[in-house]
């Protein structure tokens, strides 16, 4: 069994610490980072250096996160204000796309809302 997931192209900045049980899609992490147990990162997000990943996160596609960040655990983004998924099962295009950066002034909070 293996200890993380690491799909290609994903890129780990030195003296990054990773731990057990992660799902890391095609993402860029920096340096000098520390990811959490159970945290699911997933394509095209990139995590600059100096930042602490906690316990149960998803970051998915879309999102970039700055230097010096703190991700307190179960923090959850979403990168979907419009599902596709309507009426039985129809998937139709998102209306828009938007990028979401963190910045050092969120609050540890694992209930903010963009």
């Amino acid at each position: 069994m293996n200890r993380y997931n690491i799909i290609e192209n994903t890129k780990i900045g030195k003296k990054t610490v990773l731990r057990s049980h992660l799902n890391l899609y095609g993402c860029e992490i920096g340096r000098k980072c520390k990811i959490a147990c159970f945290v699911e990162i997933q394509r095209g997000v990139k995590i600059g250096d100096n930042c602490k990943i906690e316990a149960f996160a998803f970051i998915p596609s879309g999102v970039t996160i700055e230097d010096g960040v703190f991700i307190g655990p179960h923090v959850c983004f979403t990168n979907d204000r419009t599902p596709r998924a309507v009426g039985d099962w129809e998937v139709t295009p998102p209306k828009f796309y938007e990028k979401y950066i963190p910045k050092k002034i969120i609050p540890y909070s694992s209930f903010y809302f963009f």
